[in-house]
């Protein structure tokens, strides 16, 4: 009987080890696939253990949360209402580059279409950036590294609470960096605290619709092609990440037009890749 408890015990350890390995990859890879595929971050930001950390705040834990609604309410083509939330947290709510003209990384696109004080061209671009390569990407890629545990949730409810806090506290810090900023991109800009409540009123309208339609089956033939899919992804990625920019001296309506067309395709892309991943969930056992 006491060797018996002593293997239990041995394989339990070495199962949560496994799980929280598992639990820092899901919470520090989203930031390497969008922050250092993407040339935003250098690679040699990751050896600050400070810059590790913030990314696996504003990042990772959006991105845990997000796969965790996926496995829990067991979503199906409604996943893709959650597709555009990091893109939405990160540029409009933490970094407010949605707003701010002054931002580093939009250089020909500063104040490029910007109507209502929102810059409309930048904004769809980074929510679909940041849904490819902060969601889809990354997820994708764990799954194929672990399949075993594409269906196992993560969290707890005190753990997804606790998720939610860091998420908010990371955030008032930004806050709180870009109030002092007096010589950097922020310096003529300060928190428009109605667009980021209009922002988090987003977020939460589309957690709401995607949990709305969670039992709302579609036909597989209408998403899933793959032959056709690889086809639509490889214009897609072509016209996001090369074209874009050529649209800038055109015209700004010409440019939020060319980006609502390709969001299309990404929508069919993003939908069939969903549709073929996605299955009813056996384990539902949290671990953390």
């Amino acid at each position: 009987m006491k060797s018996k408890n002593k293997d239990t015990m041995k394989n339990g350890k070495k199962i949560n080890k496994k799980h929280l390995l598992y639990f820092l990859l899901l919470i520090t890879f989203p930031p390497v696939t969008i922050e250092m595929l993407s040339g935003s971050t250098p690679p040699t930001y990751y050896f600050n253990p400070l810059t590790i950390l913030i990314f696996a705040l504003c990042y990772g834990l959006p991105f845990v949360l997000i796969r965790e609604m996926k496995i829990r309410w067991n979503l199906d083509w409604s996943f893709i209402f959650l597709f555009p939330i990091v893109g939405i947290y990160i540029e409009g709510i933490f970094m407010q580059s949605f707003f701010n003209p002054a931002h580093l990384d939009l250089e020909k696109l500063s104040g490029f279409g910007m109507y209502s004080g929102v810059q409309w061209p930048w904004s769809i671009y980074l929510i679909i950036m940041h849904g490819i390569f902060s969601v889809v990407i990354p997820m994708f890629i764990i799954d194929i590294l672990f399949p075993s545990m594409k269906k196992v949730p993560m969290l707890k409810p005190v753990s997804g609470i606790v998720s939610l806090v860091g998420i908010t506290l990371v955030t008032l810090l930004q806050f709180f960096v870009i109030s002092t900023d007096k010589e950097g991109m922020y310096k003529n800009y300060s928190v428009d605290i109605p667009k980021t409540l209009i922002c988090i009123g987003i977020v939460l309208v589309l957690v709401l619709l995607s949990y709305l339609f969670r039992n709302v089956k579609l036909k597989k033939s209408l998403f899933y092609n793959r032959k056709r899919d690889h086809f639509l992804g490889f214009i897609y990625l072509f016209l996001v990440l090369l074209a874009t920019y050529a649209f800038i001296d055109f015209s700004a309506i010409a440019t939020i037009i060319a980006l609502v067309l390709v969001s299309l395709l990404l929508l069919k892309f993003s939908i069939s890749y969903i549709y073929k991943s996605t299955r009813s969930s056996d384990n539902l056992m949290p671990l953390y």
